[in-house]
């Protein structure tokens, strides 16, 4: 299981993620993103700017709402990279910080 980050939000998040994915030795072809919490759509919304701000073309982005009921008072964002072939680069999870605290 991947470990469990804390970020500041959702760019934050793949800032991190991408300097992994850059030190990796694949060559990317699809990023995944999934995002279970009370944050929702909005938050799903952020991470999707911001994968687009860091990988404007080339590697295909897919987006997962996890709409099933989460114990988690925060957002958890799950990003994995992938090689054309399906072949995992990087994984990483990252718990993002409300808002209201940050």
């Amino acid at each position: 299981m991947t470990k469990l980050e804390q970020a500041r939000d959702a760019a934050d998040a793949v800032g991190r993620f991408a300097q992994a994915v850059d030190r990796s030795q694949g060559d990317l072809d699809r990023i995944l993103a999934k995002l279970e919490g009370p944050g929702g759509m909005a938050s799903l919304c952020a991470a999707e700017a911001a994968l687009v701000a860091r990988w404007p073309a080339g590697a295909a982005r897919e987006l997962v709402w996890l709409t099933r009921a989460s114990p988690a008072q925060t957002d958890t964002l799950h990003l994995q990279a992938f090689e054309a072939g399906g072949a995992l680069i990087c994984a990483a999870s990252f718990s993002l910080i409300p808002a209201e605290v940050a």
